[in-house]
């Protein structure tokens, strides 16, 4: 069976279950069509939901005051404002610092005594990773004549299609 036609007889089945034999599809719901795509939803809440601890942690306010729109009082400007004096009576800028010398920098004698013994070479890389012997026995079993083809009598033949296809006329 096709899983469509195995659907369309458990949906028979629960028709038959729970409604009349006389009542048909188009009754069943205000658009009259047969195939009704509008799903009736059940009222399966009756009553007042309980409280969440949502709800119960941020609860209404019953009756809020409304939003205050005061606002600070405009002061009048003065249309013609005195004139700006570069006068000062702070006592920080009236300090003298008279005849200041630049410090010198600080900076550490160097006295460099080079070291009489032999410097080592030897660096971590090269102690920790350490070259691979060349094993000389294994390196020489190719230079038996008889397992190699003899080269002398064949000559290279250095002609391609390449070349005697784009020949100059």
């Amino acid at each position: 069976r096709m899983p469509e036609q195995v659907y369309v007889d458990q949906v028979k089945k629960q028709f038959n279950d729970v409604l009349a034999d006389d009542i048909t599809i188009s009754n069943l719901c205000d658009c009259g069509r047969h195939k009704c795509i509008h799903k009736r939803m059940q009222n399966q809440q009756k009553g007042a939901f309980p409280k969440s601890d949502y709800m119960s942690t941020y609860q209404v306010i019953k009756h809020p005051k409304p939003r205050s729109s005061k606002r600070p009082i405009v002061a009048v400007r003065e249309s013609c404002p005195a004139p700006m004096h570069f006068s000062t009576n702070q006592r920080d800028h009236f300090k003298n610092y008279g005849n200041v010398e630049r410090v010198k920098p600080i900076t550490n004698i160097a006295k460099y005594e080079p070291s009489n013994q032999r410097m080592d070479t030897l660096t971590h890389y090269l102690q920790e990773f350490t070259p691979k012997q060349i094993n000389l026995e294994s390196s020489n079993h190719h230079k038996d004549s008889h397992n190699l083809i003899p080269t002398d009598d064949i000559k290279f033949d250095a002609t391609t299609s390449n070349k005697e296809h784009f020949q100059r006329w």
